[in-house]
């Protein structure tokens, strides 16, 4: 799956490794999805909560998968990063919503087709 953040940018190659995974985001305890980075150190950065978790399908299609929530906090730096402030940490670990979960929290349903 990929990850678009606001700072990072897009990420492409995180692979969920925990469908239930309690994490603090500053503002108390969530259950979220936690991903890891399979193929660069980066999956998600400072700033990129509340950005789209998509999956590509097929290289034609993309599947709303989440919503950013935030990184893990051992973190690495983000030098090379486009989008990222200079004293910005990145982390190869992100956590995010599913978009089920959003769309019952809103009591929305999700547009297709």
């Amino acid at each position: 799956m990929c990850t678009s953040g606001a700072n990072s940018g897009v990420r492409c190659n995180t692979k969920v490794t925990n469908m239930w995974h309690l994490t603090n985001d500053g503002y108390g305890d969530i259950w979220t999805i936690e991903g890891h980075q399979q193929s660069d150190t980066i999956a998600g950065s400072q700033g990129d909560s509340g950005g789209p978790v998509f999956t590509v399908v097929n290289g034609t299609q993309v599947r709303a998968t989440g919503m950013i929530q935030t990184v893990k906090k051992t973190w690495t730096n983000c030098v090379g990063v486009r989008y990222a402030a200079p004293d910005s940490w990145c982390s190869s670990w992100v956590y995010f919503s599913s978009m089920r979960t959003i769309n019952e929290s809103l009591g929305a349903t999700l547009r297709t087709g």
